[in-house]
């Protein structure tokens, strides 16, 4: 028995890495998340750039600090509310801290004012994604939009 009678207007895809490499270069800010000491995940916004495959932000010093060698995710998203439909992309790996003579030249332009001199790497160990979408509506032969 059908629960929701409208359940045929979406579809449900997992996204390939090609995909999700491509829809992660169109968003300026995405979420960097990890946990400490055994407490409830932290989960904060963060402009960012791809390089190499890689997320690269710049934040507070503190912040990186915290960040150094731990397991972090990283997601990127885009939603239609009203149409109810969007995408999401995973990325999974560690933090590594940028030294200044690395190669990435700027890191993202932070909007979030105050010091945010330290860039961060997040190695990706693993890339996933979703999209949800409309299906093709039935067409209508009255012949008007």
């Amino acid at each position: 028995m059908r629960t929701n009678p409208d359940e045929d207007r979406w579809t449900f895809e997992v996204l390939d890495e090609i995909e999700c490499r491509h829809l992660l270069r169109w968003e300026p800010v995405g979420r960097i998340a990890f946990v400490e000491d055994d407490d409830a995940p932290t989960v904060l916004p963060v402009n960012f750039v791809v390089v190499d495959d890689d997320i690269v932000f710049r934040t507070e010093p503190g912040l990186a600090e915290r960040l150094r060698g731990r397991a972090v995710s990283f997601q990127v998203d885009r939603v239609d509310t009203y149409r109810r439909v969007g995408w999401s992309v995973l990325v999974r790996g560690h933090a590594e801290l940028l030294a200044t003579d690395d190669g990435v030249d700027r890191p993202a332009d932070p909007w979030a004012p105050g010091d945010r001199s330290a860039g961060v790497r997040v190695v990706t160990r693993e890339l996933t994604g979703r999209r949800l979408e409309l299906s093709h509506a039935p067409l209508d032969g009255r012949a008007y939009l």
